[in-house]
């Protein structure tokens, strides 16, 4: 189904339109908002954009004009064109972490570019450095699961990589809106409140999908407190390198001009992504990235504190360029609560911040965090009736959209998340378009059928036939 390309990259839109693909990382333990309620179906990912939930993030940011890098030239912390053989990652905003501005809320927005794109003529135009205009705000998605964590306990939490851009991430905290308030008040200055430390020098690769299932290896981690903002909190460097090359897709210079040729030459779907008649597409991949070096040297694996050799690589650029691997498994960390925290209803923000592009990803989740106690099973005494079971460890929220608006994604097994999906059955059901569309959808007219912003889903009311069962 095209629309999966929107995870499952196209080499057209990576080889000839570089950052306008669509989909490229996000939090998936606890689920996100953007995952609407995937975890109806499954109780782990299904794949490393579940419904689709890695696409909300800022657009073309960079460190202010006057802030230095706090990652120097020469730290290991660097993650992109070490040797600055193509390009400056100076005002990247890997570079000074937690520095670069947020354009649309700690939740990410979906396209990337909230306030639109305009030429020099101040008429819309396509968005420098990709994404496309005037998507959805992440923090008016639906808050489908809510997980339960005890107070000043030690938690799981867990991203993937849909396209790698190098970078480091941190997890914040946020005190939820009351009833009555609104979710469009929560700031990034209200997650800069709350940072969490991360525990222990290792995360986790924990495969969720594909032939290896259930295996999980330790990794080490590199984790930073200084130069970072707010002052002190703490960030992990993503451990995946990307290829080698300027875009880190292992293609030079030349051999994304081939591609691209023989790629638009080949171009005979509706959808604008390629067709492979002879098999030329996939040599060239095996050839050329597959050997590629990397960005930097790969993390070792290790179990039980051994050595141990990983079922895949742990490396690559995006799915659409062969690396499966990266649909496979995610990146698994744990981090403190602190001890002074209110029990309540929370807002956890997953923040990741690139080198290899100008992209801040973003990610939401609700979390209630309670006293151990209060979320263990209480023993009935003789005298008393059998208490209820203790609440499960994630408890599913009403399903996105309505009674009378609901998308269902068929290939994803989930509800759509996105506001934007379940505002009618024409957004609903639109198809998503990729590749040298990109370049002229978001002009004057807007029509979400014409971008690659269509949801490409069932429309389900009340009055319909459709998955009715499926809405128990």
């Amino acid at each position: 189904m095209p629309f999966v390309r929107s995870c499952q990259l196209s080499l057209t839109a990576l080889a000839a339109f570089g950052g306008g693909a669509a989909a490229h990382g996000g939090m998936q333990l606890p689920p996100s908002w953007a995952m609407g309620n995937a975890f109806a179906t499954s109780t782990v990912p299904l794949s490393a954009c579940t419904a689709d939930s890695c696409r909300w993030f800022t657009n073309n940011t960079r460190l202010p004009a006057g802030q230095e890098p706090t990652i120097g030239d020469r730290s290991a912390f660097r993650t992109w064109d070490l040797r600055d053989q193509y390009y400056s990652t100076k005002r990247m905003p890997w570079r000074a972490p937690g520095v670069a501005p947020l354009y649309g809320g700690p939740c990410g927005t979906t396209g990337g570019n909230p306030h639109g794109c305009f030429g020099p003529d101040g008429a819309k135009a396509t968005c420098d450095g990709g994404g496309f205009a005037d998507g959805a705000d992440g923090r008016s998605l639906q808050k489908a699961i809510t997980t339960h964590w005890p107070a000043g306990g030690v938690v799981e939490v867990g991203w993937t990589i849909g396209a790698n851009h190098g970078g480091g991430y941190s997890y914040r905290l946020c005190r939820a809106p009351k009833i009555g308030q609104r979710f469009d008040d929560l700031t990034e200055e209200c997650f800069q409140q709350t940072p969490l430390a991360f525990v222990g020098n290792t995360s986790t690769i924990r495969y969720f999908a594909g032939p290896f299932k259930g295996q999980e290896f330790d990794i080490d981690a590199m984790r930073l407190t200084n130069g970072t903002f707010p002052l002190g909190s703490m960030w992990s460097r993503n451990p995946i390198p990307a290829h080698g090359g300027e875009d880190g897709s292992g293609f030079t210079g030349p051999q994304h001009e081939i591609m691209s040729k023989y790629i638009m030459e080949n171009d005979t779907s509706v959808e604008g992504t390629a067709s492979d008649p002879d098999g030329q597409e996939r040599r060239w991949i095996n050839e050329w990235v597959n050997t590629s070096d990397d960005q930097f040297p790969p993390p070792t694996p290790f179990k039980d504190g051994k050595p141990s050799q990983a079922p895949t690589r742990l490396d690559g650029f995006t799915t659409g360029l062969g690396d499966v691997q990266l649909n496979w498994f995610m990146i698994v960390d744990r981090v403190k609560l602190p001890d002074d925290l209110e029990p309540g209803a929370y807002v956890l923000s997953w923040r990741w911040d690139c080198e290899g592009d100008a992209f801040v990803y973003s990610s939401c989740a609700s979390v209630d965090i309670q006293p151990e106690a209060e979320l263990r099973p209480k023993a009935p005494t003789p005298a008393e009736p059998p208490l209820a079971p203790a609440p499960a460890p994630m408890t599913p929220g009403p399903l996105c959209g309505d009674e009378q608006h609901a998308c269902w994604l068929p290939h994803l097994g989930a509800w759509a998340a996105n506001s934007k999906c379940t505002l009618d059955k024409f957004h609903c059901e639109c198809q998503p378009i990729f590749a040298e569309v990109m370049a002229t959808c978001h002009f004057a007219d807007g029509d979400v059928c014409k971008c690659n912003d269509g949801c490409g889903g069932v429309w389900v009311n009340s009055t319909g036939a459709h998955a009715r069962g499926r809405r128990a």
